[in-house]
């Protein structure tokens, strides 16, 4: 692992075929300093390799044991118990090339450094249910379950470091001060839960379910939450006169539901006050460690509840060659559980605390489709179809009219503003090249309206990118451009002829749109990373001035002024369709196989995302989650955003399956 912003990306994006590992003195490069920029051009990873090392041990051990007794006729009794323990050992080491004394003028003793850490994590859960299930006659099918849930885990880190370290050094804790960094977070969810269901006849369906859960993850008082649930179903191909009406239905179903669930996915002590000791990276004054203000706490912290009420149909026709299913739903959620940003007069580190923001809501149509479409004894083949529609809207926010989450990228340029889906996108608008200067140019915000309406509304004017402190006054809400596709699904067709199988399946996706901040570090060279070849001035400008409202073309500049705003030149359609697998294969005859005393052989060759179809430029348009390195608060606003992140793999695999 190599730290410092010197990982892969940057040795794909900041190492330049020009810059030199060694310069003539014999010294490392380590990049062009920019003067007023405060940003080095270039990277030189093999000077990191060889002056930092980082190695990590790993031991877990996953433990399972269940038991199930029945007790009378019909009560059966289960538990189940799980354990998960993992420790890791981590050492890392920076040399006095790397780590200098006085680094950053922080009052260090720098000159090398030396860092070990220990962590254990101790994850338990059990799972303990009574269910009772009786017929009454050969019409009623009563069943009864209630039970209880435990999960509970315990953390424990240390971080001890020494600086001082001599060149050349292995790990070691021997040398000059010693500073301990302690860190031990915990969480405990438990449910108690209860379910009835009853059948007359299999053909009239009901079911009930209530759990209560509770999460230490909220303040005492609201950390027990309920949720309710109830479906009925009819199974109309059960009935005479359906039987009588469609001959060749072999199967209909008419199901509703509503019900209700609960997100606890938030910080374990997100509802707390919280300092953290400084650590290995930190300043330290006067010889001593100090504290920093992490979270302001959050008392009013409580679940994120989503009800949700679907309505469906699933039918078999032609001997059930034809099945399928169609749904409806509407999900409102409410509580959303998002990171709000405070800014920096609150004094924290992340300047931002976990709240309930307001209400959203999902509602659209699934539809799944599996055909038979030829049965021959030699021949077969089959397709499975499926396609899900979706409209995500912001419904209330309990903060303000308009609500700005966070201009930063870690946590996504996404909003959540009532009457727009969630993590709607709000940047500047990019109005092309001035032709006279080159300089970039943006639409202005009619303030005015703004204020009154928290509509963004365009003056028809420009302002040009080099102008200090105008981003901020001049972003617009993009209605219908949000990270979340509004359409997806898949196809997948298998045939097989004789002994020879082959299958595939293509993924698909539209509506959602992708920004692309690896592109927009790449374009603008005082953010220090190898220009793209799309960039103006370094590859094909006619393309950029036809695509540029405004015409002209860009000046390349390495002075501050060159703002480098997040705006919509970097925003692009993530709609994609991709092959995502194709397997081919050959069973050898029963009768051959046996002959050579084996039960089956099969060889088969599977290629994975072997094709993509996209508009998008970037390197993978299947963008996951960026928008909070695991928190769900800050990923809901922005799950769209990639920097350089590694594609998608293609893959081929061969394989052999013996059976004796």
């Amino acid at each position: 692992t190599i730290p410092l912003g010197n990982s892969y990306q940057y040795a794909l994006t900041s190492a330049l075929p020009a810059y030199p590992i060694q310069l003539a003195d014999g010294t490392y490069f380590n990049g062009i300093n920019q003067g007023n920029n405060a940003v080095n051009i270039g990277s030189n990873p093999v000077f990191y390799r060889n002056n930092y090392s980082n190695q990590t041990n790993t031991l877990r051990s996953i433990s399972t044991a269940y038991a199930q007794v029945q007790l009378i006729p019909g009560l059966t009794f289960r538990t189940e118990w799980g354990y998960d323990y993992q420790t890791n050992k981590n050492d890392v080491l920076l040399t006095p090339t790397l780590y200098p004394a006085n680094l950053n003028g922080r009052e260090k003793n720098g000159n090398g450094k030396a860092e070990k850490r220990d962590a254990t994590s101790d994850t338990w859960n059990t799972n303990n249910t009574l269910t009772y299930t009786r017929m009454f006659g050969d019409k009623h099918r009563l069943t009864l379950l209630a039970g209880n849930s435990v999960q509970s885990q315990t953390n424990r880190a240390n971080t001890y470091f020494t600086e001082n370290v001599p060149e050349g050094q292995k790990y070691g804790l021997d040398t000059a001060r010693v500073v301990l960094v302690d860190d031990s977070p915990a969480f405990r969810f438990t449910s108690f839960f209860g379910r009835v269901n009853y059948a007359y006849r299999d053909r009239y369906l009901f079911e009930a379910s209530f759990r209560t859960d509770g999460s230490s993850r909220f303040p005492p008082g609201n950390r027990f939450a309920s949720f309710p649930g109830v479906s009925v179903g009819w199974v109309l191909s059960e009935e005479g006169f359906v039987q009588r009406a469609l001959p060749a239905l072999n199967f209909l179903k008419l199901r509703a539901s509503y019900g209700a669930t609960g997100n606890a996915e938030i910080g374990n002590f997100s509802w707390q006050k919280s300092f953290t000791i400084v650590g290995a990276n930190d300043a330290i004054y006067g010889g001593l460690q100090g504290a920093r203000f992490v979270n302001p706490g959050n008392q009013a912290l409580t679940w994120e509840t989503t009800r949700q009420a679907d309505l469906g149909l699933e039918f078999g026709f032609l001997n059930n060659r034809i099945q399928g299913t169609l749904d409806f739903y509407n999900k409102v959620s409410d509580g959303l559980l998002l990171e709000y940003s405070l800014g920096p007069l609150f004094g924290t580190i992340t300047n931002a605390m976990t709240i309930n923001l307001g209400s959203v809501r999902n509602r659209g149509v699934e539809f799944s489709l599996s055909t038979k479409n030829i049965t021959r004894p030699h021949f077969r083949w089959s397709t499975d179809f499926n396609i899900s529609r979706n409209k995500n809207e912001v419904l209330s926010t309990y903060a303000a009219r308009f609500l700005n989450y966070d201009y930063q990228f870690i946590s996504g340029p996404g909003i959540a503003a009532p009457g727009y889906a969630l993590g709607t996108y709000y940047m500047p608008v990019f109005a092309g090249f001035d032709p006279n200067t080159g300089n970039e140019l943006f639409r202005e915000r009619d303030r005015s309206a703004f204020a009154v309406t928290g509509q963004t509304l365009a003056t028809g004017n420009v302002w040009d990118g080099t102008v200090n402190n105008q981003s901020a006054n001049n972003q617009f809400i993009l209605d219908g451009k949000s990270p979340y596709p509004t359409l997806f699904g898949g196809l997948t067709n298998s045939f097989t002829l004789r002994q020879f199988d082959l299958s595939f399946l293509i993924y698909f996706q539209a509506g959602n749109w992708i920004y692309d901040q690896g592109e927009r570090a790449q374009s603008y060279p005082a953010l220090g990373q190898v220009l793209r070849a799309s960039a103006p001035g370094i590859g094909d400008l006619r393309q950029e001035v036809r695509n540029a409202e405004g015409g002209g073309v860009y000046r390349l500049q390495f002075n501050s002024n060159a703002r480098s705003f997040e705006s919509t030149r970097f925003l692009h359609d993530g709609s994609y369709a991709r092959l995502k697998n194709v397997s081919l294969g050959y069973s050898l005859p029963a009768s051959v196989a046996k002959k050579i005393r084996l039960r089956s052989l099969r060889v088969s060759l599977t290629g994975q995302n072997l094709l993509t179809w996209t508009k998008f430029k970037g390197w993978d348009p299947e963008v996951f989650p960026n928008g909070g390195g695991g928190n769900q608060g800050q990923a809901n606003l922005g799950p769209g955003v990639t920097n350089n992140d590694l594609p998608q793999v293609r893959t081929y695999v061969v394989g052999l399956n013996v059976g004796f």
